[in-house]
């Protein structure tokens, strides 16, 4: 039997934890059409000039963004083979043990790479990284922000 998902939630794009050697690029809850099981994706890009070999990952579910009740759950991703810039979780869908979960957040605690180092991350939360602005951008509100002074 085939997994009939439909995204319920997705999170913002490209999260990230300063000195952390990835970036999730998308991550997102669905629900099983078939069954109503749960499941969170995350997509992953290694950002390390190290090849990823495994990671850790707890998710923690809520039913509802304010939901003080939470399940947390523990998943590995093991016998990855990520080089720099390469991803790796797409396609891999971690079943959470609440079919009620609407809402979820993560927090990823370790990386090991092929040199057996490991990179433990600080319990702190994946953040958006900023949009980049463009040169012409930028110029161009300066420019904007300095007229309007001289046309005082």
């Amino acid at each position: 039997m085939s997994l009939q998902l439909r995204k319920i939630l997705e999170l913002p794009q490209n999260l990230y934890q300063k000195g952390s050697p990835i970036i999730v690029t998308t991550s997102f809850l669905s629900v099983d059409n078939s069954n109503g099981n749960v499941f969170v994706e995350l997509n992953v890009k290694n950002k390390s000039s190290k090849t990823v070999v495994s990671a850790c990952v707890e998710i923690i579910s809520r039913c509802n963004k304010d939901s003080q009740e939470t399940d947390s759950t523990v998943h590995y991703y093991s016998n990855l083979h990520c080089k720099r810039n390469e991803d790796f979780g797409k396609g891999v869908n971690i079943l959470l043990p609440n079919n009620l979960t609407r809402d979820f957040s993560f927090h990823f605690t370790r990386i090991v790479f092929d040199d057996k180092s490991v990179y433990e991350f600080e319990n702190s939360e994946f953040e958006s990284i900023p949009a980049t602005q463009t040169l012409n951008s930028s110029v161009a509100k300066i420019i904007a922000e300095n007229y309007n002074e001289i046309d005082k």
